[in-house]
């Protein structure tokens, strides 16, 4: 800006808004505006510098000899910590008529703009970071039949790697399953300007079908031309997968409440009828010393005691499923405990023809257990081998041990299991048993219970009309 007056120069800057000086080149301030005033102070005759940044020398991001010696105006932006501003810095280079050099700084206060621009690349970034981690598919797509953009979900639904692979497909032929699908769905979404859950079928890169729902809008251009679309795709196979562990979750929870409201009940009941029971049963005893063994009343006491005794028994396993048993677990020989419950269940087989076979290991090793719980998961195996074989039978044990646990085989050739009901059998409350006073569904449910606990499991074989086989596994005492 050569030969340019000085005093009609700052006449004419004084109005302006931004802030404006000139420094000669020794760096004093010759001219400040009104505007430059209110931001820096009065700084007439004063180091720019002092007067800017409150520096003792040149600021650090200093031009001014660039200017003073190419004589050529420079744009730049700088932030100021005094003022926490930030402004865009216009330096021109100025000649008065004696020849003198003098700069004038134009100072653009654009800190509102820097936050807007601060916001709008954050909102860029979290809008690019919820793309491309969202868990459903995202896309963009043009009206002529191409993916304009995709997130990484949508790859992976559809089994892609390569996402310039995937933008190249044409949607018609190698996307939808039938080409008339995608027309139809720019039908409805042109007419609409958007579809919800729209159904329809994908093919994979393998070529298998995808059922998908899609949710979309249309794109329009400034005069209302339809650009293309874009929207969310979800798995709908994916969506009903979850939806049915939801419903089996929310079973598992209907049974567990149902669990704890026949725990309160069978704890309340038990109680109540144990006095009266064990008084019936004393007084059974008392009155067959009275009766001869051969007296045909002495066989009806003996009756009515045995099932008396059936009632005890159901109760202790009421009362051990109300509040389980707690007693420290100790080391345990399994042949031992099947030996002693098959001394309790021995008549009971003899009486209804079923044969026992007994295929026990010879020291298969301790198990870390709870007896009484052990005892209450073989009481129910035999009961149960015991009414699966009404008409007789065989009912085999058998022991193993594979170094790091024990297997207990409990097989009987009985009626079997039908096919739909193995994977319900431990489900509580589930039974096959019609008469109401043999099963109300629990006692599978409670040995698998235990047997979890131990860290052990319990699987099941049958074949209908020809037998089933529990295999129980438990860990040897000191494995995890």
């Amino acid at each position: 800006m050569a030969e340019t007056t000085m005093p009609r120069l700052t006449d004419a800057l004084g109005a302006i808004e931004d802030g404006i000086y000139i420094i000669n080149d020794d760096f004093v301030i010759t001219y400040m505006n009104k505007a430059m005033v209110s931001l820096f102070g009065e700084g007439m005759e004063k180091k720019c510098y002092s007067v800017i940044n409150n520096e003792r020398g040149v600021c650090p991001w200093c031009r001014a000899g660039q200017v003073f010696d190419r004589q050529k105006t420079l744009h730049g932006e700088m932030f100021l910590p005094r003022l926490h501003k930030f402004f865009h810095v216009i330096s021109i280079p100025v000649t008065s008529r004696n020849g003198s050099r003098s700069q004038l700084m134009i100072y653009r206060d654009i800190t509102r703009a820097k936050a807007q621009e601060a916001r709008l690349r954050s909102s860029e970034e979290n809008y690019r970071r919820l793309f491309n981690n969202v868990g459903c598919g995202v896309f963009t797509s043009s009206k002529q039949g191409r993916f304009l953009d995709v997130n990484p979900a949508l790859l992976a639904m559809l089994g892609y790697e390569d996402k310039e692979e995937f933008l190249g497909l044409d949607l018609a032929t190698q996307v939808y399953r039938d080409p008339s699908d995608r027309k139809a769905y720019q039908d409805i979404v042109e007419k609409k300007g958007k579809v919800v859950d729209y159904e329809v079928k994908w093919k994979k890169r393998d070529g298998s079908i995808i059922q998908v729902l899609m949710t979309t809008h249309v794109r329009y251009d400034d005069t209302g031309n339809v650009l293309g679309y874009e929207g969310i795709i979800v798995d709908l196979d994916e969506r009903l997968r979850m939806e049915r562990k939801l419903n089996e979750t929310r079973q598992h929870l209907l049974q567990s409440e149902k669990l704890a409201a026949m725990g309160r009940l069978t704890s309340q009941i038990a109680h109540e009828l144990n006095n009266p029971l064990f008084g019936i049963m004393n007084t059974l005893e008392l009155m067959k010393t009275e009766i001869t063994p051969e007296s045909k009343r002495r066989r009806l006491l003996d009756m009515s005691l045995s099932e008396t005794e059936r009632l005890a028994d159901m109760l202790k396993k009421m009362l051990t499923f109300s509040t389980p048993d707690q007693v420290e677990r100790v080391n345990i020989n399994v042949n031992t405990i099947l030996e002693e419950i098959l001394l309790l269940y021995e008549k009971r087989f003899r009486e209804n023809s079923i044969k026992i076979a007994t295929l026990f290991m010879e020291a298969p090793g301790h198990v870390c257990a709870s007896k009484d719980q052990l005892r209450q998961v073989f009481l129910n195996m035999f009961s149960n081998a015991l009414d699966a074989m009404p008409n007789g039978g065989r009912l085999t044990l058998a022991t193993t041990q594979d170094g790091r646990g024990i297997k207990i085989d409990i097989s009987d050739t009985g009626v079997g299991i039908e096919e739909a009901h193995l994977e319900k059998i431990f489900d509580s409350f589930f039974t096959t048993k019609r008469e109401s006073v043999k099963g109300v569904g629990l006692g599978l449910s409670v040995c698998y219970g235990f047997i979890k606990d131990h860290g052990g499991d319990i699987t099941v074989k049958s074949i209908p009309g020809k037998g089933t086989t529990f295999t129980i596994s438990l860990p040897l005492a000191g494995q995890p």
